[in-house]
């Protein structure tokens, strides 16, 4: 599995999916969700209000639209309260994007990791929590299993779409995952 920073603002340029986080309060979207969501004009909130999706941890909702000329896929992953995560809730998380990916049947996904300003753990910290988690869901251990049983995996590329650490400090991370 390869991961990777995604450092193009133009998210919307392609049909790769996206996944992002929901937050159980006011702010129901991210910075980049909102961001997301001016740019198609407000399709994504009035889609998550009329679906009544609150941000908590069973929460899952995806939306499929055009934007100018490409098909956009976006998936939203309920985390709860922004306040109690941790590296574990984080690490879960990204198993949940790993499956998510997989049933969308996705070789390339973008995500935003979920990641609340704390003093308990770094932006650092959470990136490899959540990716330890990606890769433990995706890995299948299929050497005895009849090959017309097996059923492989598709994710094989994770974007990550940050601006909170550097590349360097990312490929240190990336080695270690």
């Amino acid at each position: 599995m390869k991961f990777s920073l995604f450092s193009d603002k133009n998210i919307l340029g392609d049909s790769t999916l996206t996944i992002l986080p929901l937050f159980e309060n006011k702010e129901l979207l991210s910075e980049l969700g909102k961001t997301l969501d001016n740019q198609l004009g407000g399709f994504l909130s009035k889609n998550l209000e009329l679906e009544k999706i609150k941000g908590g941890s069973s929460d899952s909702f995806g939306l499929r639209t055009q934007f100018e000329k490409s098909i956009i896929r976006i998936a939203f992953k309920g985390c709860g309260d922004p306040s109690k995560l941790s590296l574990k809730k984080i690490r879960q998380v990204g198993g949940e994007y790993a499956n998510m990916a997989n049933a969308h049947k996705s070789e390339t996904v973008r995500v935003e990791i979920p990641y609340h300003e704390t003093k308990d753990f770094s932006y650092a910290l959470a990136l490899q929590a959540f990716l330890e988690g990606v890769y433990l869901a995706n890995y299948q251990f299929n050497k005895y299993r009849d090959p017309k049983d097996a059923k492989p995996n598709t994710l094989k590329n994770v974007e990550i779409i940050t601006s909170s650490i550097s590349k360097s400090e990312a490929n240190d991370i990336f080695q270690k995952v």
